[in-house]
């Protein structure tokens, strides 16, 4: 009897110690991290502290979800993207047993705007007003880059040399955790110059046609040249335009029938070199004299004392 109670004895002895020893290396898990599991911030936010805890004796660690872990509970969030985030926050004892919680941060921004100007190409002539919108949803406000106090709907003046223009703007509301800023959206204008006069080959002033001369069903000709990209056109003295969609070419008169002699008489046009784009246009005067020689020169005599 006393071999059996000392057996019975040792044999309960054992269980127990290995009881304990079980429980305490393979022993649950610790409870999971306490803190907070969610938060809403504009995307760009600057910065968001996340603080967690865990229960005493245990490593409180986070992962990122790039798979990197930092043994820490506090990190600071950076320059927050548009979207769900989320990181792992873990709590480990000294059994190496985890428990985990994730916290998700939502990144919110506004659509970018619509920005528009009133050109129909997107040329400007030099010193031209120009309209700009920036259209944002409701409950939105617009804000222009380059001024902060300019309404949505706006007017610049381009300037008074050849550049290119850039105006940029964003979506922005606010709400109790700031100022949600969407990305910019921006209008490009080409700014060109108005040029010279057109280029007359033959000058301002041609004789064509003297009397002795048959002109009858031939064409008069006077060569211009405008810049590129520009078209020249011209006007008579009757205010009938003719159109050319060339830039350069000749102005061509008509005259009388075949075998006849035109009468002597003057004409006088306008020549223009104009850009389809933005509607600019400069001019030269051109007199042609027909079946007369023009005026000779007037000379003045100026006595200086």
């Amino acid at each position: 009897m006393y071999h059996f109670l000392t057996n019975l004895f040792v044999r309960l002895t054992f269980v127990v110690i290995c009881s304990l020893v079980s429980s305490a290396a393979w022993g649950q898990a610790p409870a999971p991290p306490t803190g907070p599991s969610s938060e809403t911030r504009c995307s760009g936010f600057a910065e968001l502290g996340v603080n967690f805890s865990c229960p005493t004796s245990t490593t409180a660690s986070y992962r990122s979800p790039d798979g990197t872990v930092v043994i820490d509970n506090f990190f600071v969030l950076f320059n927050i993207p548009v979207g769900v985030t989320s990181y792992t926050l873990i709590c480990t004892n000294a059994s190496s047993q985890s428990s985990t919680a994730v916290f998700t941060v939502t990144g919110i921004s506004p659509d970018p705007p619509l920005v528009t100007n009133n050109l129909p190409n997107g040329t400007a002539a030099t010193g031209q007003t120009i309209s700009l919108t920036a259209s944002c949803p409701v409950g939105q406000t617009a804000v222009w880059d380059d001024d902060n106090n300019a309404t949505a709907i706006r007017t610049v003046t381009a300037p008074n040399s050849a550049t290119m223009l850039v105006y940029s703007a964003t979506c922005q509301f606010e709400d109790s955790f700031g100022t949600c800023v969407s990305s910019p959206e921006s209008t490009d204008i080409a700014v060109v110059a108005v040029p010279g006069s057109p280029t007359l080959t033959l000058g301002n002033s041609a004789t064509f046609c003297i009397p002795t001369e048959s002109c009858g069903g031939t064409f008069l000709y006077n060569s211009v040249i405008c810049p590129v990209g520009w078209v020249f056109y011209y006007r008579d003295q009757t205010g009938m335009q003719f159109d050319t969609y060339a830039q350069s070419g000749a102005v061509m008169i008509p005259y009388a029938p075949s075998g006849t002699h035109p009468m002597p008489r003057i004409l006088n046009f306008t020549v223009f070199c104009g850009n389809p784009a933005t509607g600019q246009a400069s001019s030269s005067p051109l007199t042609i004299y027909v079946g007369q020689a023009p005026p000779a020169p007037t000379l003045r005599l100026v006595i200086k004392p």
